[in-house]
C-alpha cells in the first residue's frame, strides 16, 4: 500500500498534469481523431503541422529519474537518479523496448551499529556501507492507448536482470574486523504505467512508473552464500525518444 501511494505521489500528478496540456494543445488545432488502429486520419495534425505520437518505426531514448529501493535495502540506502538508454520499437498500439540503465544509492548514514558477542558478553560493533551501484539490462513490451492523436497511455513490463555490488567495513574494537562485499546478479520483473506526449513529430515526451517485484537472484561473495530476494523497488521516469 505505500509503495502504491508513492507512486501516486510522485507519477500521479506530473502524468495527469501532461494530460491536461496535451489535451489543452490539441483543442487548438484541428483532428478529424483516428481511426480503430490508432492511425491517424486525413486532416489531423499530422496533415496541418500539429506534434503527433508516431505509431509505426524506431526510436532512440533517453531516460533519467528517481528511484527507492524497497524490503531490507530500504533501510540501509537513499532514493537515488536513475540515468539510462533505450532503443524503441513501434508497431501500432504495442511499443517494444531494450533498455540499460545505472544507480548508485548512498548509505542513509555514515556508520551503522550491530551486536557482537565476546565472552558472553554483548557488544556494538560497526559497519561502514560503501554505495550500492546497480546496472539494469531488460526488454521492455507495453500497450498503447491514444487518448489525442498528441497523447497516449500506455501499461506494460520490463523483464531482465539487475547487476549490482557494494562493500563494506565490519569492526569490533579490539576482537574482529572484516572487509568484505556483494556481487549480485538480480531478476528484475517491473510492470510499468505511463504517458508519452507529443512535442515534435519526431520527438516525445514521457512520464513512466514502475514498481519492481522481489522474485529470486543470486549472487557470489568473497565468503559465499545465497541470496533468495530479486530486486524491489518502485521508481520513476521521463523519457525523452526521438523517432527516426
Amino acid at each position: 500500500m505505500q509503495s502504491f501511494k508513492r507512486i501516486i505521489y510522485f507519477f500521479g500528478i506530473p502524468v495527469l498534469s501532461l494530460m491536461i496540456i496535451s489535451t489543452s494543445l490539441q483543442a487548438q488545432h484541428r483532428s478529424n481523431g483516428m481511426n480503430a488502429d490508432g492511425n491517424l486520419l486525413g486532416g489531423s495534425n499530422a496533415g496541418s503541422g500539429g506534434a503527433y505520437i508516431p505509431t509505426e518505426g524506431w526510436a532512440i531514448a533517453v531516460n533519467g529519474g528517481y528511484e527507492t529501493t524497497l524490503g531490507e535495502l530500504r533501510d540501509i540506502y537513499k532514493a537515488a537518479p536513475t540515468f539510462g538508454l533505450s532503443l524503441i520499437e513501434r508497431r501500432n498500439h504495442f511499443i517494444f523496448s531494450l533498455t540499460a540503465d545505472y544507480r548508485s544509492f548512498l548509505p542513509k548514514q555514515a556508520s551503522f551499529t550491530f551486536p557482537y558477542e565476546v565472552m558472553g558478553q554483548t557488544i556494538n560493533g560497526e559497519i561502514i556501507y560503501g554505495n550500492f551501484q546497480g546496472v539494469g539490462v531488460y526488454a521492455g513490451a507495453a500497450y498503447q492507448m491514444l487518448i489525442t492523436p498528441s497523447a497516449g497511455f500506455y501499461i506494460g513490463a520490463n523483464i531482465g536482470s539487475v547487476f549490482s555490488k557494494y562493500e563494506y567495513v565490519a569492526t569490533v574494537e579490539p576482537y574482529y574486523s572484516e572487509t568484505g562485499g556483494e556481487s549480485k546478479k538480480m531478476n528484475y520483473v517491473a510492470p510499468k504505467i505511463g504517458l508519452n506526449f507529443a512535442v515534435a513529430n519526431s520527438l516525445t515526451l514521457g512520464v513512466e512508473a514502475r514498481y519492481s517485484l522481489k522474485f529470486g537472484g543470486t549472487y557470489n561473495s568473497r565468503s559465499g552464500g545465497s541470496f533468495s530476494e530479486g530486486y524491489n523497488s518502485v521508481a520513476g521516469n521521463l523519457i525523452l525518444a526521438y523517432s527516426f
